[in-house]
């Protein structure tokens, strides 16, 4: 997303005063709101006549529930991200929200701007989790012992490429023109992926992986 560009922005939130106080901090902050919602039906109304970008979602709402209606989204709206909103830290939640689309989990204590640049993360394409979610998740991906290859979305490669090269995260965010924010949660979300405990322990572990070629001949290559 360009940086100067507008995001359209449905708040679905059940209790009024919440909603309203969400609505007016990103308002605050050069959000469009489109339109608010107070369960999952709402939210699904909204999206046919309207160009949304993304849906702040609460997870536990009458009628039908956040999770019922991003499972909707990804479905019939593939283009419309999905960011979930909840009091509830639980990675029982935060998975089922990550199987049924949702790209990323925040917390209803989130600072306004932590939520705003969470909103930003995950248009651009990211995936962004409150710190306490983070976490757990990087715990239970530690714990696991899964084989399976690791899948880098077009931007992440790129990242990881600059990082290689040397790149610090303020240089891959003018290359990239995206904010350092938003730079900063890819690199974030591919610590997680990688188990990683810093850059240069990443860029190890995606040489290992094979994400980044031959490291005989990168090492070569920079005698």
């Amino acid at each position: 997303m360009d940086k100067n560009s507008i995001s359209n922005i449905i708040i679905a939130e059940d209790s009024g005063t919440l909603c309203a106080t969400l609505k007016e901090s990103l308002v605050k902050r050069n959000f469009n709101i489109i339109g608010t919602a107070a369960n999952g039906q709402e939210v699904l109304a909204l999206l046919p006549d309207n160009k949304v970008d993304l849906v702040l979602m609460d997870v536990h709402m009458p009628i039908m529930d956040g999770i019922e209606a991003t499972e909707c989204i990804s479905k019939n709206h593939p283009l419309v991200k999905v960011l979930m909103l909840s009091n509830y830290n639980h990675v029982v939640y935060v998975q089922e929200s990550i199987d049924v689309g949702a790209k990323g989990y925040i917390l209803k204590d989130t600072h306004p701007q932590e939520i705003a640049d969470a909103i930003n993360t995950v248009i651009d394409g990211g995936n962004y989790f409150s710190p306490t979610i983070y976490n757990k998740l990087a715990k239970k991906i530690r714990s696991s012992n899964e084989t399976r290859p690791i899948k880098l979305a077009p931007k992440e490669k790129k990242i990881l490429n600059m990082l290689r090269q040397g790149c610090t995260s303020d240089e891959v965010s003018v290359k990239m023109n995206l904010s350092l924010h938003t730079i900063k949660a890819y690199r974030k979300n591919m610590f997680i992926k990688f188990s990683a405990k810093n850059v240069a322990h990443l860029i190890a572990i995606a040489f290992e992986k094979g994400h980044l070629g031959n490291k005989a001949k990168f090492n070569l290559e920079h005698l």
